[in-house]
C-alpha cells in the first residue's frame, strides 16, 4: 500500500470518526433545567411553552397586568408562528450575571440559530432581555424586547 493510501485513508476514517461523534453530540445534547423558583427557569419555561406552542401556560408568565393588555387571543396571534421560526433548533444561552433594580430581575440571554442554506450554513444570534417582578411569590415576566405589539402600545 503506497503513502499515499495510507494517509488518505487515516484522513477518510479522522473525518468519519468527527462527523459520528457530531451527530452523536447533537442528537443526544440535553437542555438542563435550570432551577426551579428562580428568573431563569420562568423564562425557560415561558420560550419551551412558546416553542412547543403551548401559548395558554406561555401567557401566563406574564404579570397580571400584562395580561390585561395583551389577552390570550391577542398573544395567540403575535406568536403563533414565532416559536416553530425562532426557537425551534435553537440554542440559548444565559447571560449572567442578572441585573437586579428595585423589586425586579433583568435576565439576561442569547438566541443562536444555525440556518442551512445552499452553500453552507451560517449562525444567527440575537440578544433578548426579560425584566421579571416576583407576583405572589412567582416571577413574572414585565417586559421583554420580542416583537409584540400588545407590550409596545401598552407602553405608550
Amino acid at each position: 500500500m503506497s503513502g499515499i493510501n495510507r494517509y488518505l485513508i487515516i484522513v477518510g476514517v479522522g473525518l468519519f470518526i468527527l462527523i459520528v461523534s457530531s451527530l452523536a453530540l447533537a442528537l443526544t445534547a440535553k437542555v438542563s433545567t435550570l432551577e426551579e423558583g428562580t428568573p431563569e427557569r420562568a423564562v425557560q419555561l415561558f420560550l419551551e411553552n412558546l416553542k412547543n406552542d403551548r401559548f395558554s401556560e406561555a401567557h401566563s408568565f406574564l404579570t397580571e397586568d400584562k395580561q390585561k393588555t395583551c389577552n390570550a387571543v391577542y398573544f395567540l396571534r403575535q406568536f403563533s408562528d414565532y416559536g416553530e421560526s425562532q426557537l425551534q433548533d435553537s440554542n440559548i444561552s444565559w447571560n449572567k450575571p442578572n441585573q437586579e433594580i428595585a423589586q425586579a430581575t433583568i435576565v439576561n440571554l442569547e438566541i443562536s440559530r444555525i440556518e442551512p442554506s445552499p452553500f453552507g450554513s451560517s449562525e444567527n444570534s440575537y440578544q433578548e432581555s426579560f425584566t421579571l417582578i416576583l407576583e405572589d411569590n412567582i416571577w413574572k415576566i414585565s417586559e421583554f424586547n420580542f416583537p409584540m405589539n400588545c407590550f409596545k402600545e401598552a407602553l405608550n
